[in-house]
């Protein structure tokens, strides 16, 4: 994951998927910073499609101030 102020690495995405109105959200996490981007993309019936209704990505991090330096 490439942020304005940083390359990160060790990342996973995690998909959930909900109904009622259907949708999609994707968060990924990076190892020693947490959450950086989240994107929901919500059902249109009528162009029966997804479409993006959120994105967001962060511009920096910082780890916390206790947190354990990875090894």
């Amino acid at each position: 994951m490439v942020l304005p102020s940083a390359s990160l690495r060790d990342c996973a995405v995690v998909e959930e998927v909900r109904r009622e109105p259907d949708r999609v959200t994707r968060t990924t996490y990076c190892r020693g910073a947490g959450p950086v981007e989240i994107e929901m993309r919500v059902y249109n019936p009528t162009k029966q499609n997804y479409e993006v209704l959120v994105h967001a990505r962060a511009m920096s991090v910082s780890p916390p101030e206790n947190a354990v330096p990875p090894q």
